[in-house]
């Protein structure tokens, strides 16, 4: 049985008469749900009502303001942040803001946090060009970093102090489909190449290493291979049970990888696979279907969030507890 901590009801408070645990019944709304280490928050409409589900399933949460694609997400001290397009959009668990809009259109994008610090880089127009830029939790402006040169369509994570880049779509046939290369803050350092051409994938980090799932593939449809850096070298692991590009990869906080599967020229999708360190298996999908999801995710307080993807919905996974 659930142990409510506490409830915080943020702007969305109402009156406590008759107790907050009664407005929380089945069928009702949840705007968002998450684990700050010491409490429970729940994030209900004005009004109350809402429900406590089981975990591995997809709630509804409050939709983005506005759909973003080939975005990125990045979770600081005051939420979760959002860029793609010309929209840079936080959520603080119970609305969205617009925040300062970033200094080009944002496109084909990767980042990472680091100390608080969500570095992002992206496609600029439609050459090889790439932008690298930080944003820092609290803050109020982009700055704009020296880039690390013509990357994109790259995996990106956080793994052992550093934010990692991993592969590129190697358009121009320069070998950087198999770069791995990891960030300080300050200094980009070479790292272990990729056993493969890599590029429209998604990675995340479990039982301390790194995988990287999904692939182009032929058409862009998506591939099933999934990659393991263990530290020193990489491997191929099990392969996904259906093809994936551009899905999304975070770890939950029942000891599972989670993968949202997404294919860039395909149909919209809402599988949702869980990798349990031997095998993949499907698990209840999304509500909505979406494509081009990406890194638009992550795991806040250990509730794993999926946000637009072709869609505004905001979808999210309960921890247990």
């Amino acid at each position: 049985m659930k142990k409510l901590i506490a409830i915080t009801l943020s702007i969305f408070a109402f009156a406590l008469t008759g107790g907050i645990l009664s407005s929380l019944h089945p069928g009702a709304n949840v705007l968002s749900y998450r684990n700050d280490g010491t409490r429970i928050i729940v994030t209900v409409p004005s009004g109350g009502g809402g429900f406590l589900p089981s975990t591995n399933t997809w709630i509804q949460g409050l939709g983005c303001p506005v759909v973003i694609d080939f975005g990125s997400v990045g979770i600081l001290s005051d939420g979760i942040h959002i860029v793609g397009g010309t929209n840079h959009c936080l959520f603080n668990g119970a609305t969205w803001t617009y925040l300062a809009a970033p200094p080009n259109v944002v496109n084909f994008a990767g980042g990472a946090v680091l100390s608080n610090v969500w570095y992002v880089s992206y496609r600029i127009g439609s050459g090889a060009a790439t932008n690298f830029i930080s944003w820092t939790g609290g803050g109020s402006t982009w700055t704009v970093k020296p880039s690390p040169g013509n990357i994109y369509h790259s995996a990106w994570t956080t793994y052992r102090g550093k934010i990692w880049r991993m592969g590129s779509i190697n358009a121009l046939g320069d070998g950087t489909g198999t770069n791995c290369a990891s960030y300080d803050g300050t200094t980009w350092t070479t790292e272990a190449k990729l056993p493969a051409v890599v590029y429209n994938s998604s990675a995340g980090v479990y039982n301390d290493k790194i995988y990287i799932v999904g692939n182009y593939g032929d058409g862009f449809e998506g591939a099933t291979n999934v990659y393991i850096y263990n530290g020193s070298s990489w491997s191929e692991g099990a392969g996904l049970p259906i093809k994936s590009s551009w899905g999304l990869t975070v770890t939950n906080n029942q000891g599972q990888l989670l993968h949202v599967v997404s294919q860039e020229q395909g149909s919209y999708r809402t599988n949702t696979l869980s990798f349990d360190g031997t095998n993949w298996t499907q698990i209840v999908g999304l509500n909505v279907a979406r494509n081009k999801l990406d890194q638009q995710g992550c795991n806040w307080g250990g509730t794993v969030y999926a946000i637009s993807g072709g869609v505004t919905n905001m979808e999210y996974i309960l921890p247990s507890n």
